[in-house]
């Protein structure tokens, strides 16, 4: 199941995109004002986030229920499988060294 969502993102019915935050014409809204109880429908719903379209980082997201979130630091990670990567690594680094 989780292979097949990974792997037909392209054909989404459903999505929201940065880009039309910047003013593209995309085909699905932003995700700016995007509202979780908007986005997910049912409980135990699944999405797909693409996070860096360059690299294609693929993370599964799951509503699980509603609650009470009073005095619960936001946004709260659940769990997590792995070491995160460093988000860009040395790429900017190399950059600023070779423009001074």
């Amino acid at each position: 199941m989780i292979w097949l969502l990974l792997k037909s993102w392209t054909r989404s019915k459903e999505g929201y995109e940065l880009f039309a935050d910047m003013g593209e014409k995309m085909n699905f809204p932003g995700v700016k004002n995007a509202k979780v109880s908007k986005v997910f429908h049912t409980a135990k719903q699944k999405m797909l986030l693409l996070f860096d379209y360059g690299d294609e980082w693929r993370f599964i997201v799951q509503y699980l229920e509603d609650g009470d979130l009073r005095g619960m630091k936001l946004p709260a990670l659940l769990d997590s499988k792995g070491k995160a990567p460093d988000q860009y690594g040395d790429f900017f680094d190399e950059d600023d060294e070779s423009e001074s």
